[in-house]
């Protein structure tokens, strides 16, 4: 009789230690598929889930394609520097320098710029002004680019010979802009950053 409650006691144990590494064993498999759904939904846009990846129009150019669907969607986000300079003389002539955000609007980009600074105040250290620039897919292989002068006025001025190249660490947008009797010519330079969200 001490033997069988032995034995069954031996069993009991035994059995508790196997439901304890079926246990353990079962949450590790949960854990790892759980894992593995997520790394899924995040690599094919588990950010989609929420803002649907949006199909560009047939003649987009393909470099500025190619920056839309990585933006956000694609997991990737992008700040931007701009500099301008203008040409017409020593009186007006200056450089300016802005650095912002890119995000998507709809078929196009926007830029959020914090502040533009211009070399003609101060070196720099004068009063700043705002600017938003929508970088707007044409849908024939070209962009266009506006420049909103939220400072001044909400004034929108749109760049001519506007061109955009990737490089091997971002992309590059160029344009001028002829405004009564000076022309700017605009830099907006594209590079991926760190997502803060």
């Amino acid at each position: 009789m001490k033997n069988s409650k032995k034995s069954f006691g031996q069993k009991n144990r035994f059995f508790t230690s196997l439901n304890k590494i079926l246990f353990i064993t079962l949450t590790y498999i949960f854990m790892q598929v759980s894992s593995m759904n997520a790394q899924v939904n995040l690599n094919s846009g588990g950010v989609a889930a929420q803002t649907p990846q949006i199909t560009l129009p047939i003649g987009t150019n393909p470099v500025f394609a190619e920056l839309y669907n990585r933006i956000k969607n694609g997991g990737e986000c992008f700040d931007a520097k701009v500099s301008s300079v203008s040409t017409k003389n020593n009186n007006y002539a200056f450089v300016s320098f802005a650095y912002g955000f890119i995000e998507k609007d709809g078929y196009n980009l926007k830029t959020i710029l914090y502040q533009t600074e211009f070399d003609d105040r101060n070196n720099f250290q004068g009063a700043k002004t705002k600017e938003e620039i929508a970088i707007i897919n044409t849908g024939s292989n070209a962009i266009g680019v506006n420049v909103k002068m939220i400072t001044w006025g909400n004034r929108t001025l749109r760049l001519t010979n506007v061109n955009i190249t990737k490089e091997s660490y971002g992309y590059f947008i160029t344009g001028k802009i002829t405004d009564g009797n000076r022309t700017v010519y605009y830099t907006i330079g594209i590079y991926k950053t760190t997502c803060l969200i």
